[in-house]
């Protein structure tokens, strides 16, 4: 296990946004809403879809629906729902599976410099 010290400042958001739309949106599913903020996410880290390689989800949809949806296959995948703070928790959990091998992302968290990235 690693000092937990040697964990601090190895990990970043790097790419952030929305749905195409906010609202009342009858007219789209929650699936497809959760795929547009992923794609939007994803391009505002300057990324490609074909980066990403693991998934981070809380609510309806587990991370192998999303993956589906996205037209990936992740390597590493968190469900983790807990409430509001979930996404702070996934965080955690990023950093731990790149610190034991599990990612494959070489320095931060929901997007990487090089190699794979996390959405």
């Amino acid at each position: 296990m690693p000092n937990l010290r040697d964990l601090s400042n190895v990990a970043c958001v790097v790419g952030v946004d929305e749905s195409d739309e906010m609202g009342t949106l009858p007219h789209k599913s929650q699936l497809s809403l959760h795929v547009e903020a992923v794609t939007n996410a994803v391009r505002d880290a300057g990324l490609k879809m074909s980066d990403v390689d693991g998934i981070f989800t809380a609510g309806q949809h587990s991370p192998a629906t999303i993956g589906e949806a996205l037209g990936i296959t992740p390597r590493y995948v968190d469900g983790t729902t807990v409430g509001g703070c979930s996404f702070i928790i996934m965080v955690g959990h990023a950093v731990a599976a790149r610190t034991t091998g599990c990612a494959t992302w070489p320095s931060s968290r929901t997007a990487s410099p090089a190699a794979r990235r996390w959405a």
